[in-house]
């Protein structure tokens, strides 16, 4: 009788509607080259392959790259991304739900095609810079960002 009256009373209720944090979010990338990487002479391939990387806590994110233990909030892979003639991808990559707060994307664009089993830049390839590419993440939004390689890892 006494879990009846509780569950008449609103006593389980309040249970479902107690507060779960703030509602979540997402980013919708497109990604792009700087007019630096375009013209590198290091540049060993035409810009047209896959994206890998990670989304990261900004305040987890140094000049360096990611802090000790900073785990990322989404990895990101992205195929059949060609900016051999668009200045802007076509191709998009749309995050799951994440928290609310700032967030830096790390990756390379694998022009070589060998990231699908090292996951990691080679000679050639085009990289973030872990100062550029922060976004904020708000409730209940989709957040457009495109994604920019800087830099051609040598």
């Amino acid at each position: 009788m006494f879990i009846w009256l509780l569950w008449a009373c609103g006593g389980v209720a309040k249970e479902s509607v107690m507060d779960s944090g703030p509602a979540l979010g997402s980013a919708l990338f497109n990604f792009s080259v700087s007019n630096g990487v375009r013209q590198n002479s290091n540049l060993s391939d035409p810009l047209s392959g896959a994206v890998y990387g990670s989304l990261f806590h900004a305040e987890e994110v140094s000049a360096t790259g990611p802090l000790d233990g900073a785990e990322s909030a989404a990895d990101v892979e992205v195929y059949g991304v060609d900016l051999t003639v668009d200045e802007v991808s076509v191709i998009t990559w749309t995050s799951p739900a994440i928290p609310p707060r700032a967030y830096r994307f790390l990756g390379f664009f694998d022009v070589d095609g060998n990231g699908d089993t090292t996951r990691d830049p080679e000679s050639g390839d085009p990289v973030t810079l872990p100062s550029v590419n922060e976004f904020t993440i708000v409730s209940d939004t989709e957040v457009a960002v495109t994604i920019s390689f800087d830099l051609v890892y040598f």
